[in-house]
């Protein structure tokens, strides 16, 4: 549809760049963002897809835009309903089905069915959300594919067995992964802390939940920024032990 077919009072005479910024300022009324959504510029309608003040009837018809970007673009909304979502869950595109993945609104049960997607990217996705459940996370700390299990091991809800498991894994990425992640244990932390690569132990150095002797070893570390670390780490401990 030629824009000319939509104009409203409001952008009427603006180009497309001008349209563009109309539709994504919080203050633009509603009537307008429905106007723009038959914008022949598809950076303005992505515009409309991503402001949070669109209303949901306006995203709607939005997951039916021609256009990836646009679709890209609600599904990235952080006003974007679960209904929403589950209907872009269904997308042709894998990176519209990657953005509904990590979204905080996207329900269990749609994790669930795209932890079963045939593209790694959303299956990768699924891995980096906080509300993936547990039982998701666990199966997907056997994957193959390095980038998953690292997202695995950094998410706040993979079970501290899981995370005793990747401590062991054979990439050094996916273990220090593990050591920032704030559910790592004594016990993990621990282990990781006499490793060899420097990212590890800057991440156990750093840990809140690191034991006090490990940190006293790396107090010592032939690493200036691990013994940095482990000192300000003791010292925080030693003001909270105080106060």
């Amino acid at each position: 549809m030629d824009a000319k077919e939509s104009m409203h009072p409001e952008v009427e005479g603006q180009d497309e760049y001008d349209r563009e910024r109309i539709a994504s300022c919080e203050d633009t009324p509603v009537s307008v963002l429905s106007k723009l959504t038959s914008d022949n510029c598809r950076e303005v309608r992505a515009a409309v897809a991503h402001n949070q003040n669109t209303p949901e009837e306006v995203l709607r018809k939005l997951t039916k835009d021609s256009d990836d970007l646009v679709r890209v673009r609600v599904a990235q909304n952080p006003a974007t309903s679960a209904t929403i979502l589950q209907i872009l869950a269904m997308d042709q595109d894998e990176s519209v089905r990657s953005c509904v993945a990590v979204h905080p609104n996207t329900p269990p049960i749609i994790l669930e069915e795209l932890s079963q997607d045939d593209d790694y990217r959303v299956r990768g996705a699924v891995a980096d959300n906080h509300k993936t459940p547990s039982e998701i996370l666990a199966e997907f700390s056997k994957c193959s594919y390095t980038p998953t299990r690292m997202s695995v091991a950094m998410n706040h809800n993979t079970p501290v067995d899981v995370l005793r498991c990747l401590a062991n894994d054979e990439f050094e990425g996916v273990r220090a992964c593990v050591a920032k992640n704030p559910k790592a244990s004594h016990g993990i932390l621990k282990k990781l802390g006499k490793e060899k690569d420097i990212a590890i132990c800057l991440e156990v150095a750093s840990h809140l939940n690191t034991p006090i002797w490990t940190l006293i070893k790396l107090s010592w570390h032939r690493c200036f920024n691990v013994r940095e670390e482990a000192l300000k780490n003791l010292k925080t401990r030693g003001s909270r032990q105080f106060n």
